[in-house]
């Protein structure tokens, strides 16, 4: 069993284990930390700042650097997921994109048009993504198999005045 603490350092997000009531350093990522998260399974551990730039996906103990080529894109990471059960981790962008990251590389898996893409979840055999566009927001049901999307859903916010 590890413990993993994520702790801020000016810019730059600093990964350190404990170990014998010691911080011992792991990971130096060099921007501000958003999201992140580990598969146990595959000792994948993912941490990333806004931007896929900023987006390290290594395999512990050793945090050797996986397999994962990130885009290269300016797009800020607005969503981030861990699938537990299928042992990966989604990201969404505010340009609309949605990709997968595992020990096998990313990939991209849907794109939503110019809507941002807040909130992620999954189950099994699903993928479902909270978008918000300027004509208004939308729930999309994905297959995580192939990435087509099976339903979308617009939905109406009602404002209470009081």
């Amino acid at each position: 069993e590890r413990i993993f603490i994520i702790r801020e350092n000016g810019t730059s997000t600093l990964i350190d284990t404990l170990q014998e009531n010691t911080l011992v350093p792991c990971l130096d990522l060099s921007s501000a930390y958003s999201f992140g998260g580990i598969d146990s399974r595959t000792n994948q551990l993912v941490a990333c700042g806004q931007t896929p730039a900023s987006l390290l996906s290594t395999i512990f103990p050793d945090f050797q650097n996986a397999n994962t080529p990130f885009p290269l894109t300016t797009d800020l990471i607005t969503a981030f997921h861990h699938d537990i059960e299928n042992h990966c981790f989604y990201w969404g962008t505010n340009n609309g994109t949605l990709w997968r990251t595992n020990i096998n590389g990313t990939q991209q898996v849907a794109t939503f048009g110019n809507a941002a893409v807040t909130v992620i979840g999954s189950s099994p055999s699903h993928i479902v993504a909270f978008c918000e566009e300027s004509s208004g927001n939308f729930v999309h049901a994905i297959r995580n198999d192939n990435g087509v999307i099976e339903t979308s859903i617009p939905l109406l916010l009602v404002a209470a005045l009081s």
